[in-house]
């Protein structure tokens, strides 16, 4: 389904990167470009772990919502991310 997604999101091919130095074993970045966003992260923690938002705040300004390309599922965008061990997350920013 990624590699599906991937050949038709221009934000991938086209968009500028803006990325965060890796904190607590998650590393952060983000695609985007005037039209469209995407926020892809990755934690290599062998446990949960509650990501901070507000350190991105920079690229979430005036943002809610995120959506999953994997399941398609909404994300809050607000507070504080649950991620699973070791999950890797691609986010339509919405």
């Amino acid at each position: 389904k990624l590699m599906q997604w991937r050949k038709t999101a221009t934000v991938i091919h086209e968009g500028k990167l803006m990325h965060y130095i890796p904190k607590d074993k998650v590393y952060v970045y983000f695609r985007y470009t005037e039209t469209g966003k995407v926020m892809v992260i990755l934690n290599k923690n062998k446990e949960k772990y509650g990501l901070d938002l507000a350190r991105f705040s920079e690229m979430l300004e005036g943002v809610n919502t995120g959506k999953s390309v994997l399941d398609g599922r909404r994300v809050s965008l607000s507070g504080q991310l649950e991620l699973k061990s070791m999950e890797g997350m691609v986010l339509e920013v919405e």
